[in-house]
């Protein structure tokens, strides 16, 4: 064997040599089910602990909208059946997202937790709420009934089903003015 194929095999080894030397070692951590069941009880407990202080934080602005908002709730809810009273919950799921069904207002806990501060959350709280007391949900329902009612005479006139298409073309009309509307008050 030449020279430089000598030099060349003695670096490539020590090189291995080196490299194998140099392998981190792995200590294997084992947890008796005493600790695994602890950790447990404890990630239960401090699941339980947010829980709790984000119903008592959607609670304590719920409430205090309710009361600002009362007087002006009465005044638009003359000979109408709307209520004054707009609970709120919370709902577990991670989804940045609150909405209005026409009688509660929900906020997930993903919104919750992506709120910077209280008044954040009053303010997205408070439009859900403008929802339920502005009668939105049954406009909604109002707008997609005559929708529907335009589709069918479609169907009538030209013999194609629209009434699903224009239903949802009616539910979709004054939605933007309804956000509005719901920020402003």
């Amino acid at each position: 064997m030449d020279l430089p194929r000598k030099v060349l095999l003695t670096l490539l080894l020590t090189t291995l040599l080196l490299m194998l030397g140099c392998g981190t070692t792995h200590k294997s951590i084992e947890h008796t089910k005493q600790q695994v069941d602890q950790e447990a009880l404890i990630q239960k407990k401090l699941a339980a602990k947010i829980k709790s202080e984000r119903k008592s934080r959607v609670s304590k602005i719920a409430s205090r909208l309710a009361k600002a908002t009362y007087g002006v709730c009465r005044e638009l809810s003359d000979n109408r059946k709307t209520s004054c009273s707009v609970p709120v919950k919370v709902v577990e799921d991670r989804n940045i997202n609150a909405y209005a069904d026409g009688k509660t207002a929900y906020i997930n806990t993903g919104m919750i937790d992506f709120s910077g501060n209280d008044e954040e959350l009053a303010v997205i709280i408070g439009h859900e709420m403008a929802h339920n007391i502005l009668m939105h949900v049954d406009k909604k329902k109002t707008n997609g009934l005559i929708g529907e009612l335009i589709g069918a005479g479609v169907q009538v006139a030209t013999g194609v089903d629209a009434r699903e298409l224009f239903r949802e073309l009616g539910r979709l009309t004054y939605s933007q003015a309804f956000e509005a509307e719901a920020d402003y008050l």
